[in-house]
């Protein structure tokens, strides 16, 4: 995975951080608190989903050599 990728995957997950920051920086009520804490959960749910669906995709190719390998030992 190259530098744009992480940083692709990344940006969605960052907007949605920045925008509770900015949220909570600018709004000075219960709204705007109760605002900024959505927008900043939202931005770590997708962030931590990034992280489980990876760790997924890693295990998948991992398999899939091991697979691979073992089809070629036993030709």
């Amino acid at each position: 995975m190259t530098l744009r990728d992480v940083l692709m995957r990344a940006a969605g997950p960052i907007a949605f951080v920045v925008a509770g920051i900015v949220v909570a920086a600018t709004v000075d009520n219960s709204t705007g608190t109760g605002i900024s804490a959505f927008l900043m959960g939202v931005g770590f749910v997708i962030a931590i989903l990034i992280v489980f669906y990876e760790v997924g995709r890693s295990e998948d190719r991992e398999r899939a050599r091991e697979e691979a390998e073992a089809r070629k030992r036993r030709s």
